[in-house]
């Protein structure tokens, strides 16, 4: 019994002590405008053949070009005596499409380009230090999950084919540091690793007689991309 009552008295003290720090601190919501070129097999550009009229199961997931994104983040900022920590929940939406080139040869042959999205979700926390009254750096760190989407690529009811991607999550991280100016603005540079995805296909038509190498058509087997992308922040916070 005294060792339930001690439990109970330290875990009531321990909810206090939250709470009362909790107080003492300042909820901050952020929002995020983000330019990022693609990195690893993301941004690789690779050689394809000439008879392969689309990306397919061999090359989706790659030649990525520059792309933009927005997010949303919410956290506490604590006072610890020589700067600030603030944990973070934040939530990323990133846009990509394909390089100009190979753009310009989906839209020749008129043919659905694919795109790419990534949001990664993730918890983090921020460190921030003031060196004047204008201007606190910072240093950031976080963990979470990547959801990839690749839309679909091709013609529906056409010899060329048509490709609807299955993509897997992946863990991903997030390390990033940069300058606020005053309290309602900052800018940042962020390095993102969005993981290895699972991408897969259901496959729609057949592409017999289009000189595609019948590999392409017939595995279903999963290929793996890595993608991950340097970031260029401007946050607004409130």
């Amino acid at each position: 019994m005294k060792n339930t009552n001690k439990f109970k008295a330290l875990a009531l003290t321990a909810i206090l002590c939250f709470a009362a720090q909790t107080a003492k601190s300042q909820l901050e919501q952020s929002v995020y405008l983000n330019a990022g070129i693609p990195t690893s097999q993301f941004s690789s550009n690779p050689a394809i053949p000439a008879t392969q009229p689309l990306m397919g199961r061999e090359y989706i997931g790659t030649d990525a070009t520059m792309g933009l994104g927005f997010g949303y983040r919410a956290g506490y900022i604590f006072n610890i005596g020589y700067g600030e920590v603030t944990p973070f929940l934040n939530a990323d939406l990133f846009w990509n499409q394909l390089r100009s080139e190979r753009r310009d040869n989906y839209a020749t042959a008129s043919i659905k380009t694919p795109q790419y999205f990534n949001i990664p979700l993730m918890l983090g926390v921020n460190y921030r230090y003031g060196l004047t009254d204008i201007i606190t750096l910072f240093g950031e760190l976080s963990v979470g999950y990547d959801i990839a989407i690749i839309t679909s690529e091709g013609i529906k009811d056409n010899p060329l084919g048509f490709y609807r991607y299955k993509v897997g999550g992946a863990n991903a991280w997030q390390i990033g540091a940069g300058s606020y100016f005053g309290n309602h603005f900052s800018i940042s540079i962020h390095y993102y690793s969005l993981g290895k995805h699972t991408v897969n296909y259901n496959y729609d038509n057949s592409m017999a007689g289009t000189g595609v190498d019948p590999s392409y058509v017939t595995s279903h087997n999963p290929v793996l991309r890595k993608m991950g992308t340097f970031n260029i922040r401007l946050g607004f916070h409130f």
